[in-house]
């Protein structure tokens, strides 16, 4: 059954009443600028005291009686079969317990598993490690993917290493090239970047009799569940997982690596737990990356800023995986009347790709921004003003409006006139993405006659806060304070619920948190009638007491004794989305960069970042998200790259050392604004903010560094070496 309700639709200023379908027993949305007691505030996070004191447990942290330590043996060469391995001498060595060799016969890239030893000690397993005699036959790889592109490359698939992913066309682009009053086509390059999360990746398996429980730092407990169950060959109802805290996974860990069912079989062989844990470089060769790009990108536009077509090549290497896409925002952001888009995968004998925050449209919007930016230069006209006026989204347009005024836009000078040796530039990007969440997500609400509240959920808060978030949704719709709420997550005997990952948790969980918590509100208040002898819908109910009319007020434990069990529990699930204002955020961000032409080195002075997200449940914790984005971002624009040498097909920096990540010097002045949209998609309003938050922040870099610069680095990231080579050869072609 479902029923009909009015809801606002838009932002403030332009709010629009809309009639929405909604489930019989779904709460009304919370009308966005309802003045909420919990939902809204800046609450800091429930489990930050167990975070600082150490109290909180991470895979990497669990050690139960019996506990062995596993390892894993990985091919070094690039490409190899195997044709002999010998692990006596492992199997003898003191303190192992169990040797595995893996199915595997043939390795396509270099940190492929060979085999896994669990031993009393982490010491012992990796000198057994040591021990196992392998002999490979090398086989010819490729790791340049545009090597790889060529006619007789060694192969990496038998269907062959290019394959063609996105083809779209709308409109005359030729016709357009011709009838534009400026054309401007240049190629951008993006690297091979690592997630580099601060917990690695790992499993510690346990079996009791036929059922196996796994930890595991994750991102999908069910995904996990459910991939374990086929990797074994058991029922799902016969594995269990839990994540209780994790160190971040930006999409690494969105499903099952080998190592969990490595861990398992080890597990299982030994008589014993086993605890996999990979160190960093495992981590880094094995356990997935953002893939590269090469786009090359032509586009046109006319006198008066409008765009009139782009072109869009673009291939890049996920390695042994595909998925190398990074037009995703193209077709939407701008509008152009004419446009074509060509994509490819390229596979080499590299470690696998997998999604990485906002996977294709950081990427992409390098090569879309720059472009824009080129052209608006070529045409003579402020690259924000191009942006504005062939932006369709209403509420992009106003961010833009609203960023540059608190940036202070119109200071910025002209590309390449900034004076001295330390050279200042300014620059701008848009985001788009979905973020309004999907159906499926239960949550349980328990209410007991001990008092407290308990709210289970088998989602999983990889560091993002979702712990809070639900609490202040269920304690704003019990009438309750935050810390009475105690929430339950990260365990496959829960709830079911969605992975999280693209921005879906907040938007998917929240309202079904709402839901559970209005059911659970409903079932209190049934019963609490039957005892004052009045009707459940004259009653109203917060800090734990039920009050009737005419003053007569009645405690919660007084009327949950009543029940058998002293607990009344409510379910939520999440529903449908409705029939919402925009599909999708928008969302801008604004750089002040400083380049130091004698040394080349760039430094990020200035973001303002103004992004949507529908309600914002706590601000405190969307304001850490946009932050993390930012820095992210800034992070891939100047400093991130696997390097990878191709002569002999190895990862030359898997290591945090080597491989360069932002630190806290790098870190510059942040501010940021939320734009407030009623979105109207589900019960809490929420919509998703961990992707926009990164996608505009690297191309709005680059364009800030061009802006200084004068000139153009095509290649990220904008290390120093690029920047003196760019302006010597510039030096070089003026004299």
């Amino acid at each position: 059954m479902s029923r009909k309700t009015r809801i606002r639709l838009g932002m403030p200023g332009r709010f629009k009443e809309a009639e929405v379908s909604l489930p019989d027993r779904e709460p009304d949305p919370w009308d966005i600028e309802a003045d909420l007691r919990v939902v809204g505030r800046r609450i800091p996070r429930v489990d930050g005291p167990d975070k600082v004191s150490g109290r909180a447990r991470y895979t990497f942290d669990l050690q139960i009686p019996g506990m062995l330590h596993g390892a894993i043996l990985r091919c070094p060469l690039p490409h190899a079969r195997l044709k002999r391995i010998d692990t006596a001498l492992a199997e003898t060595h003191p303190g192992v317990r169990a040797v595995l060799v893996l199915e595997a016969k043939e390795y396509p890239y270099a940190g492929c598993e060979v085999a896994a030893v669990a031993a009393d000690t982490l010491a012992a397993a990796e000198e057994a490690l040591r021990r196992i005699k392998v002999e490979y036959e090398p086989l010819p790889f490729v790791t340049d993917p545009d090597r790889a592109r060529q006619p007789g490359a060694p192969a990496v698939r038998p269907s062959g290493n290019v394959e063609p992913t996105v083809s779209t066309r709308r409109g005359d682009v030729e016709a357009a090239w011709r009838s534009s009053d400026a054309v401007v086509e240049a190629v951008f390059r993006t690297p091979v970047a690592l997630h580099a999360c601060l917990e690695g990746h790992g499993s510690l398996a346990k079996w009791d009799g036929d059922q196996v429980t796994l930890w595991d730092s994750t991102q999908a407990v069910f995904d996990v569940r459910d991939s374990l169950a086929k990797a074994l060959g058991i029922p799902a109802d016969k594995v269990r997982v839990i994540k209780d805290h994790a160190g971040g996974g930006f999409g690494s860990k969105l499903q099952m690596r080998s190592y969990s069912p490595i861990a398992a079989r080890l597990a299982r062989k030994a008589g014993a737990p086993v605890r996999l844990l990979l160190n960093r470089r495992d981590d880094f060769l094995a356990t997935g990356n953002r893939h590269s790009s090469v786009q090359t990108v032509k586009i046109a536009g006319k006198k008066d800023g409008t765009l009139t077509a782009l072109s869009w090549k673009s291939y890049g290497t996920g390695g042994t995986e595909g998925g190398a896409q990074t037009s995703g925002p193209i077709p939407d952001l701008y509008r152009f009347p004419s446009l074509r888009i060509e994509e490819e995968d390229v596979f080499t004998h590299a470690g696998p790709a997998c999604p990485m925050r906002a996977p294709g449209h950081v990427q992409g919007m390098i090569g879309l921004e720059g472009a824009i930016d080129e052209l608006s230069e070529k045409l003579g006209l402020d690259p924000l003003e191009v942006r504005i006026k062939n932006d369709p989204s209403d509420l992009r347009r106003e961010e833009f409006k609203l960023g540059a005024a608190r940036f202070g836009w119109k200071s910025r000078r002209p590309s390449g006139t900034s004076p001295g040796p330390r050279k200042r530039g300014m620059g701008v990007a848009g985001s788009t993405w979905d973020g309004s969440g999907i159906p499926g997500p239960r949550v349980e609400i328990k209410l007991h006659a001990r008092g407290g509240v308990d709210l289970y959920c088998g989602t999983q808060d990889i560091g993002t806060g979702t712990r809070t978030l639900l609490a202040q949704v269920a304690a704003e719709e019990l009438g309750l304070r935050v810390d009475d709420v105690s929430v339950h997550l990260g365990d496959s005997y829960f709830p079911y619920s969605i992975l999280s990952g693209g921005s879906l948790t907040a938007a998917s969980v929240t309202p079904a948190a709402r839901s559970a918590a209005a059911d659970a509100r409903r079932a209190l208040l049934d019963r609490a009638a039957a005892v004052l002898g009045v009707r459940a819908e004259d009653l109203k109910t917060s800090r734990r007491r039920v009050a009737a009319p005419g003053g007569k007020v009645i405690a919660w434990e007084e009327v949950l004794r009543q029940v058998p069990g002293g607990t009344l529990a409510g379910v939520g699930e999440r529903a449908p989305n409705f029939s919402g204002y925009h599909r999708g955020t928008a969302g801008c961000q604004f750089v002040e960069a400083e380049v130091d032409v004698e040394t080349g080195q760039v430094r990020v002075l200035r973001v303002v970042a103004v992004h949507d997200s529908g309600r914002v449940v706590n601000p405190l914790l969307w304001e850490s998200q946009v932050n993390g984005g930012i820095l992210q971002g800034i992070s891939f624009a100047l400093l991130e790259e696997r390097v990878m040498d191709h002569r002999f097909g190895k990862v030359l920096n898997p290591n945090l050392e080597a491989y360069k990540v932002i630190g806290a010097l790098e870190v510059p002045e942040i501010e940021i604004h939320p734009f407030p949209v009623a979105a109207g998609f589900n019960n809490t309003q929420v919509m998703g903010i961990g992707e926009p938050a990164i996608i505009p922040t690297a191309a709005a870099v680059a364009n800030a560094v061009a802006n200084a610069l004068g000139l153009r680095i095509y290649d990220l990231p904008l290390t120093p070496d690029k920047i003196l080579d760019a302006l010597e050869a510039a030096a070089a072609r003026r004299t």
